[in-house]
């Protein structure tokens, strides 16, 4: 009995089937009317103040999360838009002593892997 409950745990576990946390949503910025989902981390990339944006907030909890969100109650942070990109395209925003960049939604997957590769 003891076996046999060891190993219906141990499924369980490993269900894909999950609710998803709060840890789930992708980091989202916007500007203006532009959304732009974070790709990728990258240092030393010179890079010029761009626009304030507003950080989406996670809400992705529950049995029908909304995910990102845009409301009233979210952080304001400074965008720079990097050398050789326009700011319709890439963003990045300050993290320490790094860049997280940032892409526009809009943007094709082989666009968004090219982007990606560059930054790497």
């Amino acid at each position: 009995m003891l076996n046999a409950l060891v190993l219906l745990l141990g499924v369980m576990a490993c269900s894909t089937d999950r609710e998803r946390s709060a840890g789930d949503c992708d980091a989202v910025i916007r500007v203006e009317n532009r959304t732009y989902t974070a790709v990728t981390m990258t240092n030393d990339k010179p890079a010029e103040k761009f626009a304030t944006a507003q950080m989406g907030r996670c809400e992705d909890v529950g049995a029908s999360p909304p995910g990102v969100v845009f409301d009233g109650d979210v952080d304001q942070v400074q965008s720079w838009v990097f050398e050789g990109y326009d700011s319709d395209v890439v963003l990045g925003v300050r993290v320490s002593d790094s860049w997280q960049v940032f892409v526009e939604d809009s943007v094709t997957e082989a666009e968004r892997e090219g982007i990606v590769s560059a930054f790497s």
